[in-house]
């Protein structure tokens, strides 16, 4: 078994918004698991449908273009637990448009202003792709990633901390 963190983009509206506004190459994130044993893999993310999970043939197929992908090289069976709880608290939450638009917001007055400022619109019931990851990530007992803001991290922050995370291995 393994798992893995993957970056995608995809070509609608809304994604070409966030890679805009985050300057990043990337507008989605997520997490596969993969089973040897059990012949699957499954792709857990937060989409425009919500917190989801479903087979990661039928992700590729909705025309994510993936981009980069890293295997976590860190305690499989915290991994594991780390899966289970995260779909046991978020799997069907809805998706945070209003967070998406306070990032925005924050970015373009950041900007401006040169401040760093809070999203007025972060909301805790709901989710966006790059805090389900990082809550993946911190459940798993992964150091590196307590400096992130899980109100206003993007897949791009989350990124820049992996690239540079012997705990992840590109997947070539």
């Amino acid at each position: 078994m393994r798992f893995i963190v993957g970056f995608s983009k995809k070509t609608h509206f809304f994604a070409r918004a966030i890679m805009w506004f985050t300057k990043s190459q990337f507008s989605h994130c997520y997490i596969v698991k993969e089973c040897d044993a059990c012949e699957s893999k499954n792709v857990l993310e937060a989409n425009s449908h919500g917190v989801g999970m479903g087979p990661y043939p039928v992700f590729l197929k909705e025309k994510a273009i993936v981009i980069e992908e890293y295997v976590i090289d860190h305690d499989v069976e915290q991994l594991n637990q780390a899966w289970d709880v995260i779909c046991l608290n978020r799997l069907h939450r809805p998706y945070s448009y209003m967070q998406i638009l306070g990032d925005a917001i924050v970015i373009m007055l950041q900007a401006i202003t040169g401040w760093s400022l809070p999203n007025p619109f972060s909301q805790r019931k709901k989710d966006v792709c790059s805090e389900l990851v990082l809550g993946y990530i911190r459940r798993s007992k992964i150091s590196g990633f307590e400096k992130l803001n899980a109100g206003t991290v993007s897949p791009e922050d989350l990124n820049k901390i992996i690239k540079g995370d012997e705990q992840f291995t590109l997947l070539e």
